[in-house]
């Protein structure tokens, strides 16, 4: 559809008739509102190219689409990538506003900040397998991908809190801690 924010969020949580949901991890709406979709594999990438795999985990660029390079769809791509569906009815009357644009760089940025990763590593659709034609919008999303992972060092190192860390003492560190203050009666635990 060409109106509405997010008309395909159901779709993404729920799947379609051929395919079951999840399919992708985070749905960006028209508006650039980010709304997570799972926190686990999503059936989002489906089978791509070994060859784009590679240079991906080689942290090399992916300058063509899998089509032009002749490449097949040989290894699935679920288990390996971040699905990110940018809402768009992939016509040329359904323009991608600068606000969604800029939230798919910046969220690409975190991600790729969080993992010690390079811009490299974020690919389209049509990158990934010769199946796909999507992104539609063909600018340089690598470089503002870059351009927001340098503002990110520059602004979270800004401003540090020059306080010591102060840790949990019940925390052993060897996973997740709930955040809640349900420490004192377990039955008031989140699940």
């Amino acid at each position: 559809p060409t109106k509405g924010d997010a008309p395909c969020l159901s779709t993404c949580i729920n799947g379609r008739p051929d395919l079951s949901g999840p399919l992708c991890h985070i749905l960006l709406a028209r508006s650039g509102k980010v709304h997570l979709i799972s926190g686990n594999i999503a059936n989002h990438a489906g089978k791509g190219a070994q060859q784009v795999l590679d240079m991906v985990r080689n942290d090399e660029p992916v300058l063509q689409n899998a089509r032009q390079r002749g490449f097949a769809d040989s290894v699935g791509g679920n288990q390996f990538f971040y699905g990110i569906e940018v809402e768009n009815a992939g016509v040329a009357s359904d323009p991608y506003p600068p606000a969604q644009v800029e939230a798919l760089a910046r969220i690409c940025a975190i991600i790729c900040n969080a993992h010690g990763w390079s811009a490299h590593r974020v690919i389209h659709h049509r990158q990934w397998t010769s199946r796909k034609i999507d992104m539609s919008w063909r600018g340089d999303l690598a470089s503002s991908v870059a351009q927001y992972m340098d503002a990110l060092v520059i602004h979270l190192g800004e401003h540090e809190d020059s306080t010591p860390a102060e840790w949990e003492a019940d925390h052993d560190g060897s996973g997740m801690h709930d955040c809640g203050d349900s420490d004192d009666d377990p039955a008031q635990a989140a699940h």
